[in-house]
């Protein structure tokens, strides 16, 4: 069995993502990152037929505050909607496959100092992150000032984003990150599921 994450952006984040998920799952099981651009639910629910013994999550910016619902139905029906040529893969997919980064995967570095300063050192200022206790109800706009000033104007995504995805402390993140919690909660039970 393997562990297959589509995301969002270029094959340029595929180890940060790999690294990421590698620190969640048995050494025995491969982790693949599948890059896919601006269309990764087009191609998760594509390649559904792909991999039937191995375990697919797609994983979304959510790009707005979401509610409490830990699945996320209504951002995730309003999505899956605008897929009339998948419906009938719409249909079976589980909602525990779909995950979101709120609002962006950008919210996640904030929530782990220890990931900045490994990868921006000095030019690293911790007082200029956010306080939040929940890192998802920390505006788009504030995530992204707040990104600038903690790292001097250094971060650039294309450069940064795998390292700091590599670096990133999975229960870190998920301690600001509800959203976080629940994808390492269900690819655990998950894991275990398959394993029996």
């Amino acid at each position: 069995m393997q562990v297959y994450v589509f995301f969002e952006g270029d094959l340029k984040l595929k180890p940060g993502f790999e690294a990421f998920f590698r620190k969640l799952v048995p050494n025995k099981i491969q982790v693949n990152g599948i890059a896919c651009g601006n269309k990764p639910i087009d191609r998760f629910l594509a390649s559904l037929d792909d991999y039937p013994d191995d375990l697919c999550l797609v994983l979304l910016d959510a790009d707005k505050i979401l509610g409490k619902d830990k699945y996320n139905n209504e951002n995730l029906q309003a999505i899956l909607k605008t897929k009339k040529k998948l419906k009938s893969r719409v249909r079976r997919v589980s909602p525990e496959k779909i995950h979101f980064m709120v609002l962006l995967m950008e919210s996640w570095f904030l929530t782990d100092s220890s990931a900045l300063e490994s990868v921006f050192g000095n030019f690293f200022k911790p007082s200029a992150l956010p306080n939040a206790n929940d890192i998802e109800r920390v505006s788009k706009s504030s995530v992204w000032k707040s990104l600038e000033n903690a790292t001097n104007n250094k971060y650039h995504k294309t450069l940064n984003a795998p390292q700091l995805l590599s670096a990133l402390n999975p229960e870190v993140v998920a301690s600001r990150s509800r959203h976080c919690r629940f994808l390492i909660d269900t690819l655990t039970q998950k894991l275990q599921t398959l394993a029996q």
